[in-house]
């Protein structure tokens, strides 16, 4: 009896372990979506495709569009799946499934992105007064509206006693809840603060503040939806050559220095020649709460490279070396497994920015 109870009990510990085993392995398939924008006869053909975090691989599937020029094929926002806002129309589309809106609408209205499920509507009243007024999703799909308020800060944050609405710079809608950031920048003192109100939409005057000082962090004045990534309440930010996050939960500043260090050396003998500009590593896309950033490497023979690293809970999870010819694709020990696309003329990739 004892050898049958002993036998049972192990029968159930395994079939425990393989179960668990069988979640982890699912958990790992992580396949990010991507589009893929490549050079052809008459401008940039557009297809969709797919990074595949656990099988180290990239892969090209279907045409969507066509566009004129490499700027006017990168969307301006991209779902992941059917939906685009461009600045400049594709002149050919491939499928009736997709939707494209442009970034302008006429009659006064302007919209800018933030994320796939929340846009900001700018309508200019009187031609002085400018309403933002927020359009998002619930966690059902319904489509949502919320007219952003004048809000007031704590006393002693010793600011405005009114953030207008147009200062916002970033927002985002997750777990029902509604993130806005301001910024100011004290040229007294030149010290540069980022604020964040939290808070339900259906009463924004009862929120939570969380104030984060970035002084001699390197994150620029210039913040924008471009520059920022919001991924479990996270806010990423571009800085020079290294990234910040703003822990809304924690109310933490963190540098991700040993991740953009690593990515660094993924390319042989590569250089700091960094195009122009005062930001070199940006937070380009997140998908399932793993979040990419990019930046350009130069070889010293002036070959340029686009990395992308993936990483969640700031572990790598893997990375793709574009070239102008092929995608070499890195394990999450930042390890070559595999090389895609060799032929295709790639151009440059486009992520989702969040899901």
């Amino acid at each position: 009896m004892r050898k049958l109870i002993l036998l049972a009990i192990c029968c159930i510990a395994l079939s425990l372990l393989v179960s668990a085993c069988s979640v982890n392995k699912m958990d790992d398939k992580i396949n990010i979506p991507l589009l893929l924008h490549t050079n052809a006869d008459g401008g940039v053909a557009t297809y969709s495709g797919a990074w595949d975090l656990s099988q180290c691989s990239v892969k090209m599937n279907e045409k969507l569009y066509q566009s004129a020029t490499p700027a006017a094929a990168h969307p301006t926002l991209w779902d992941g799946e059917n939906s685009f806002v461009m600045e400049d129309l594709p002149i050919s589309v491939e499928s009736k499934n997709l939707s494209f809106d442009n970034n302008l609408v006429s009659d006064g209205f302007m919209i800018y992105f933030c994320s796939p499920s929340l846009t900001i509507t700018l309508k200019n009243q009187d031609g002085v007064k400018t309403t933002k007024i927020l359009h998002y999703q619930d966690q059902n799909g319904t489509k949502l509206t919320s007219e952003v308020p004048d809000i007031k800060p704590p006393q002693e944050y010793g600011i405005a006693d009114i953030v207008s609405a147009q200062e916002i710079f970033y927002a985002a809608y997750e777990d029902e809840m509604m993130y806005t950031f301001f910024s100011l920048l004290n040229q007294n003192t030149a010290t540069f603060t980022i604020y964040c109100l939290t808070y339900n939409p259906a009463d924004s005057n009862n929120g939570t503040w969380t104030k984060f000082e970035l002084n001699g962090l390197g994150v620029g004045t210039n913040c924008s939806y471009q520059n920022t990534v919001f991924c479990d309440k996270k806010l990423y930010l571009a800085a020079v050559d290294d990234l910040v996050v703003l822990d809304i939960s924690e109310n933490k500043i963190t540098k991700l220095s040993s991740i953009t260090e690593k990515a660094k050396k993924i390319v042989p003998n590569s250089s700091q020649e960094f195009p122009a500009g005062p930001t070199a590593i940006l937070p380009s896309g997140a998908w399932d709460d793993v979040v990419v950033v990019d930046f350009p490497v130069y070889t010293q023979d002036k070959i340029g490279h686009a990395v992308y690293i993936a990483f969640k809970d700031d572990k790598i999870l893997g990375a793709i070396d574009i070239t102008n010819d092929a995608i070499n694709v890195y394990d999450s020990a930042l390890k070559l497994k595999n090389t895609c696309l060799s032929s295709s003329h790639l151009a440059s990739i486009s992520l989702p920015k969040v899901r």
